[in-house]
């Protein structure tokens, strides 16, 4: 028969068939006419048919196990993160380094994507092979920042002590437009 690929650790279970007029005899000691397998490693894999007559007929194919590539590191993250924080109306580049052909959970297939959105994100790579690996999620928050001042514009006189009254969704920093 013909040889046959497949990847390690996709979790794949490839049936073999065996068309015969009489009982099978694969080499892995089955005797039905469809087997599954998931081998760790090339396998060769043969079945022989024996007619009532007393003859015989075999054939044999090899399936090839291709090592999956190792999992994608996405960079643009602060180093050990699985999270970015996005300020609103702005954006980050996330991208992977790889010769493989890339898949982003966006649909995007470059190697750098800009983000803007919160959500998860990861990244598919496939290699020659056609083997695939996936990176861990990551999770980008656009951060929503909003000051509002309780008190309007106010006038003072020079000296006069005045109380400023601000609310934010984070620290805030006063400035004023003399000092800066």
């Amino acid at each position: 028969g013909s040889d046959s690929t497949a990847c390690l650790g996709e979790g794949v279970f490839t049936d073999l068939m065996a068309n015969a007029n009489g009982p099978v005899l694969w080499n892995t000691g089955d005797t039905t006419s469809t087997i599954s397998v998931q081998p760790s490693q090339t396998t060769t894999y043969s079945a022989t048919v024996t007619t009532v007559n007393g003859c015989t007929a075999s054939d044999s194919f090899m399936l090839i196990v291709f090592p999956s590539p190792l999992p994608p590191v996405i960079g643009g993250l602060p180093p050990g993160s699985d999270s970015v924080a996005i300020c609103n109306g702005a954006s980050t580049q996330l991208s992977v380094t790889t010769a493989n052909s890339v898949l982003w959970s966006t649909g995007d297939t470059t190697h750098t994507i800009t983000v803007t959105q919160s959500g998860t994100y990861y990244v598919t790579i496939i290699d020659q092979n056609g083997c695939p690996a996936t990176s861990d999620t990551l999770q980008a928050v656009v951060e929503s920042t909003q000051i509002q001042f309780v008190s309007g514009d106010t006038s003072v006189c020079a000296g006069e002590l005045v109380t400023l009254v601000g609310t934010a969704n984070g620290p805030i920093t006063w400035y004023d437009n003399i000092t800066g």
